[in-house]
């Protein structure tokens, strides 16, 4: 693994990598929309009118996977992570606050191609997720004290991930049951408990479909002189 060198990383929080990590791998990239990335630095020389002594190298038509797909990833994440014997809420603490972002965003979003049921019903299908949580799943609920202390703790070890204001754990999982409420359908459950296992296992070994698979990349533009 290279890297490049850095500056003031003494000042990076210990919650936060001191490198830019690239994730790269097969994963679902359907529904998608088209959207142009931009960075601070084209922004900063943009407001200054100086862009026009750099290269503009911006892309114009990124497809980013819609955030429907997201959200479902994520609450299947917490269905099953929150339900293993051994909580590791570290791993999965954030997807509380993110799915909640999503789900109140998603008015303010290009319209996806196919409901929520109707979209979780294909992925489930093609064994990219497990389940779908119901309103009272224990993930959402957070009934069990020790758990709902584990996941508050994991919560406040991330805070230096965000900025801005924060939906409290409680708050987002009351967003969540909502959302679910008020699909149809989405709150009967989807895929058995007792199916994880198998779910896991045919993941591993399961073959691409199509166009509906893909790598998935983070790109970071740079002005270049």
């Amino acid at each position: 693994m290279g890297r490049y060198p850095g500056v003031m990383l003494e000042q990076v929080s210990p919650t936060m990598s001191p490198y830019v990590f690239f994730e790269i791998g097969r994963a679902r990239v359907v529904p998608f929309f088209e959207k142009p990335l931009t960075s601070f630095v084209h922004d900063w020389l943009e407001r200054r009118d100086q862009l026009g002594g750099y290269t503009d190298n911006r892309p114009r038509a990124v497809r980013c996977v819609h955030p429907l797909v997201t959200l479902l990833e994520k609450l299947d994440a917490l269905s099953r992570r929150y339900a293993r014997e051994t909580l590791e809420p570290d791993g999965f603490a954030r997807h509380y606050e993110d799915a909640a972002h999503v789900i109140r965003a998603l008015a303010s979003l290009p319209a996806a191609p196919q409901s929520p049921r109707a979209l979780a019903d294909e992925m489930l299908g093609e064994n990219d997720l497990a389940a779908i949580p119901s309103p009272d799943e224990p993930a959402l609920v957070l009934d069990d004290a020790a758990r709902r202390t584990a996941v508050e703790q994991a919560l406040a070890r991330i805070k230096g991930m965000f900025w801005g204001p924060r939906i409290p754990v409680e708050e987002a999982c009351a967003t969540i049951r909502e959302w679910i409420r008020e699909n149809p359908r989405m709150n009967k459950r989807l895929h058995e408990k007792n199916r994880v296992g198998e779910f896991k296992e045919r993941r591993g070994s399961r073959k691409l479909r199509g166009s509906r698979s893909g790598s998935r990349l983070f790109f970071c533009p740079l002005a270049l002189r």
